[in-house]
């Protein structure tokens, strides 16, 4: 199967097997890697011509302007919550682009997540009024107890970019309480960037977070960048970097996820078992929504009518 190859390829920087890949399945590669989120590790294995090089740079120039542009964002939202002492943390590919120097040319970042301690909501909303930021939710909700969200509503900056304010890490679908929120609020790196301090998650948690997206959230398709994430890390800090976190030893749960990518992170292609196989056809496709997943969102949204539109619009507004 050529994409058990392509992964195998870029899992375990194989530049022959990726070459031999470009070289004699040509057509069928271009229309697997189109839209993945993988094809710019990919392209970094092969021997390119100088006009497949032109064209290959010009691709990690967009995709360095656009992790820029995002930077230059996080570098401003660092400033102004700590002028606003609102305790946060960058999570995600926020995080990654300041952990993993060489992910700015190679991942794909859409928008910009950050974690903040939902005690400080009332700061948040008198931040965002001060600097002009619309938005819309409500200071005296108890989000915290959310039977369906773990973010705010999703606002966009002047840039362009969309802000997703976490008010927990995980998903309430996925935990009722959540395992990560308060180990991530509690001990992350302060990176000193451009003269600004900025908070970022620990390369370890963002090692188990996006675990928990791909198994947990099971967000396997061509969209996903936390499977670069977890690339990027096994290519920089092996495998020893599961041996220093200490919420696997803490949580079942996370110990399993952790263990779906350990049976990836040996990959060999001609050794496929089921679950190679169908993790394969998946991160190369589009996403698909789960329909048990979907069904428990509708059920919560009749149940918890009031309050899932409470906490998507926001009841008592002081925004403007």
């Amino acid at each position: 199967m050529i994409q058990a190859k392509i992964f195998d390829s870029i899992i375990n920087d194989n530049k022959s097997l990726a070459n031999e890949i470009f070289i004699n399945k040509r057509d069928e590669l271009d229309k697997i890697i189109s839209k993945s989120r993988l094809k710019n590790l990919f392209l970094e294995l092969l021997e390119l011509d100088n006009n497949e090089k032109k064209e290959f740079t010009e691709l990690k120039k967009s995709t360095l302007i656009r992790n820029q542009i995002i930077i230059s964002d996080v570098l401003y939202l660092s400033k102004k919550f700590r002028k606003f002492n609102i305790h946060h943390v960058f999570i995600k590919g926020a995080a990654t682009l300041f952990q993993i120097k060489q992910s700015k040319a190679l991942r794909y970042t859409s928008d910009i997540d950050v974690l903040i301690d939902i005690k400080d909501i009332r700061k948040l909303h008198v931040m965002f009024k001060t600097i002009g930021i619309e938005h819309s939710f409500d200071i005296y909700h108890d989000y915290i107890n959310s039977k369906k969200n773990h973010t705010l509503e999703s606002i966009k900056l002047n840039s362009g970019i969309f802000l997703d304010i976490h008010f927990r890490s995980s998903s309430p679908l996925d935990y009722n309480k959540c395992p990560y929120t308060k180990e991530f609020l509690k001990e992350y790196d302060v990176i000193n960037e451009m003269d600004t301090k900025v908070n970022v998650l620990k390369v370890n948690h963002i090692y188990i977070f996006s675990q928990y997206q791909l198994f947990g959230r099971k967000e396997i398709n061509n969209c996903s960048s936390s499977i670069i994430d977890l690339i990027l890390i096994k290519k920089n800090y092996g495998n020893q970097i599961a041996n220093v976190n200490s919420l696997l030893l803490e949580n079942l749960k996370i110990q399993e996820l952790s263990s779906c990518w350990k049976a990836l992170s040996n990959f060999d292609s001609r050794k496929l078992d089921k679950f190679k196989n169908k993790f394969v056809k998946n991160i190369f496709s589009d996403p698909q929504m789960q329909l048990s997943r979907r069904l428990k969102v509708i059920y919560l949204n009749v149940v918890y009518l009031r309050r899932a539109l409470k906490e998507k619009y926001g009841l008592k507004n002081e925004s403007k």
